[in-house]
């Protein structure tokens, strides 16, 4: 039973697959703009680095180089790490297969 419990609270619930990347970018909040890393990113939402004055609950644009701003909500602080949900749009297919083969390609 005690492997089971493990196994349920470890498992992976998001709704979409989540790719591991290291890519800049924007994260915009009350007007103001700071450089990020993304450290994973999925078609519902992304993981960035911790940011100072940014909290769970707070809303946000994340701006890609080339792209345009996608809104979204701190959904989880991680302690090293936010995690967003973008809402009210998703990552279309196409930009999130751009966005991890550019990555691919820099590696």
């Amino acid at each position: 039973i005690p492997d089971i419990v493990r196994k349920a609270v470890n498992a992976d619930l998001r709704e979409f697959p989540r790719y591991d990347v290291r890519l800049a970018a924007r994260l915009e909040r009350g007007g103001q703009a700071i450089d990020v890393t993304v450290l994973d990113i999925s078609e519902g939402g992304a993981r960035i680095d911790i940011v100072d004055d940014v909290a769970v609950g707070d809303r946000v644009a994340l701006t890609f180089p080339g792209m345009k701003a996608i809104a979204a909500e701190v959904a989880r602080n991680r302690g090293d790490s936010f995690g967003l949900c973008f809402n009210p749009a998703r990552l279309r297919l196409e930009e999130l297969r751009d966005l991890v083969t550019s990555q691919k390609r820099a590696a």
